[in-house]
């Protein structure tokens, strides 16, 4: 793999895992300061804050541009991942997948019978 290859695909990863954080945190602050009671579990809380619409506005609007990149990283890291599988037949989606490796006789130390 090419170094530009190879940022792209360490960029990728650490952008899922951002993302992935980033909208547990978007979505509860947006519930938690919406100016709204809220549950968690058996117990009700009183609205921390008063309603702030741009602030409403603005963890709502990350939220949902946050969604959208989320699955568009999820999406494209599949393609690319069958693509490597099937056009390229290189061994990419088994190592990020060895399950794959160990279900294939022959491979990974298995022996055929």
């Amino acid at each position: 793999m090419t170094k530009l290859h190879r940022a792209t695909v360490k960029v990728s990863e650490y952008g899922l895992y951002v993302l992935l954080l980033s909208q547990s945190a978007t979505g509860s602050l947006t519930a938690l300061l919406g100016g709204r009671p809220f549950d968690l579990f058996f117990w009700r809380f009183p609205p921390i804050m008063p309603r702030n619409e741009t602030l409403q506005a603005a963890l709502v609007f990350s939220h949902e541009l946050g969604a959208w990149t989320l699955a568009a990283l999820v999406v494209g890291h599949a393609a690319v991942a069958l693509f490597h599988h099937f056009v390229l037949r290189d061994d990419a989606l088994e190592c990020m997948a060895p399950v794959i490796a160990t279900a294939r006789p022959g491979k990974s130390g298995q022996q055929t019978k």
